[in-house]
């Protein structure tokens, strides 16, 4: 929590810097406030931290699972890799590498699971960030349409920013972190038990005043002693906690030494366990069926497309070799044109692109090029585009100027990660100026594709043109 903290602060120092420079000698009002646009490099420390947790508490699950079957100690702990930091005085990487030197996992098993833990992980990070940053916009904007005194000097802005860190990290931490720590925590212990699985399952709750009615209602039908058979319906329509949001059931494998010992086997009907439990949209679930322990709910996707943030999580994805996990990320766009050549353009519902942009996609397209128009944001800036399951970037470029040339291509490179890059282009000396940049460039920088769009053909330059 600490740690978390920590991160957070320096993300708010950072809008305030930007805030302040871009409103620098001018008056605040609300709408420059909600709009201003700042390029999020991303906290590392924080993405860091959140793939240290998720990875932990994967792994822990899977040890505790094995250890139980073994006939040791039973643990119901969901708390990841912070359990050993406490216990052994570990960092959070030792605490990982711990974990996976107790584990008989095979190094390709990891090498599958890891690419998928770090995306979760890098998704959550990106997420708070822009939520920690939304909800002091709006309170900022708010004081100023309100007049109030927060406005006398940037002190007390800072000032502000720093108590509102303190006093959202906690409950943010709880219901978002313990979440996806949990359902990390659980797939592990799925896991492990997956090729051999136990006669039935126990639901464990923590009774208190904190427990929420979803989990009441299930505590006096099942679990704490009660077990469910693995093959209960129960499981395959209702599957596996967290159920709601700071949820704190968990369960655990039950043995045929101990039913009849102290834990018994019921058929509860399946008529009586609905009226009384209904978990929240989106919970519960067998987490490696549906694979929810890192993929990223729609509810998810949505706060990233209103952040402007969709390409980032999109260009993550890709990074890590999953660009077949594209098609769910880019659900529900609007298809606005096929070509013939099997080339198509759908577009996000905030995409913003004006005519030229679209125009442009449209001929991509019909050139055989799958194109998704990414979301935009007014608060953050983004890539134009998904093509060919790569981060693209579109430029119309009108001017011979070489400095203004040299600047469209950094950016869209550089700043937008574009890994292909389309140009129109309107005469031959701009060709010729603008091979010659991109070869002065293109080191450094992830272009693996030019599409240069001239006399109405659109021209493929790969990277290795540009280095011979």
């Amino acid at each position: 929590m600490v740690r978390f903290k920590s991160f957070i602060k320096e993300v708010l120092k950072d809008y305030l810097k930007n805030l302040k420079e871009a409103l620098k000698n001018e008056k605040l009002n609300p709408e420059k406030i909600k709009n201003l646009s700042f390029e999020r490099s991303g906290n590392k420390g924080l993405i860091r931290l959140s793939e240290n947790l998720i990875q932990g508490s994967l792994l822990l699950g899977c040890l505790h699972a094995m250890t139980q079957k073994r006939g040791e100690k039973e643990f119901a702990d969901d708390s990841g890799s912070s359990v050993l930091i406490e216990e052994e005085n570990l960092s959070f990487d030792e605490a990982v590498n711990f974990l996976r030197a107790k584990l008989p996992m095979k190094k390709d098993e990891w090498l599958s699971l890891e690419p998928k833990l770090r995306f979760r992980a890098f998704t959550v990070a990106k997420l708070s960030e822009a939520d920690f940053i939304e909800t002091v916009k709006g309170r900022l904007a708010l004081a100023v349409e309100k007049n109030e005194s927060i406005l006398d000097s940037w002190k007390d802005i800072e000032e502000m920013t720093e108590d509102w860190g303190e006093k959202f990290t906690p409950r943010y931490w709880e219901t978002v972190y313990r979440t996806n720590v949990q359902s990390a925590y659980n797939a592990g212990r799925l896991m492990q038990h997956k090729n051999n699985m136990p006669p039935a399952w126990e639901l464990l709750f923590v009774e208190d005043k904190r427990q929420s009615d979803i989990c009441r209602g299930l505590t006096f039908i099942t679990g704490n002693g009660k077990a469910l058979h693995k093959d209960h319906p129960f499981w395959k329509t209702y599957g596996f906690p967290p159920y709601h949001f700071n949820c704190r059931t968990t369960f655990r494998a039950v043995y045929d030494f101990e039913i009849g010992h102290g834990i018994e086997i019921e058929n509860t009907p399946m008529k009586e366990i609905g009226k009384n439990f209904k978990p929240q949209k989106g919970f519960g679930g067998n987490p490696i069926e549906k694979e929810s322990w890192w993929k990223i709910t729609p509810e998810m996707i949505a706060r990233a497309d209103r952040y402007g943030i969709t390409a980032d999580i999109v260009a993550q994805a890709g990074e890590f070799d999953m660009q077949s996990y594209y098609p769910e990320l880019l659900q529900n766009y609007e298809s606005i044109h096929k070509g013939k050549k099997g080339g198509y353009v759908q577009k996000a519902a905030n995409s913003k692109h004006n005519p030229e942009e679209i125009a442009s996609a449209k001929r991509l397209a019909d050139e055989g090029h799958k194109v998704y128009l990414l979301p935009r944001s007014d608060s953050a800036s983004s890539p134009d585009m998904i093509i060919d399951d790569e981060i693209g970037e579109m430029k119309h470029i009108d001017t011979i100027k070489r400095g203004t040339i040299r600047e469209h291509i950094r950016k869209g490179g550089d700043r937008q990660r574009a890994r292909i890059l389309y140009i129109q282009i309107q005469s031959q000396k701009q060709k010729e100026r603008l091979l010659q940049i991109v070869k002065e460039e293109i080191l450094d920088l992830p272009i693996q594709t030019i599409l240069l769009d001239y006399k109405g053909s659109i021209i493929k330059y790969a990277r290795n043109f540009f280095l011979k």
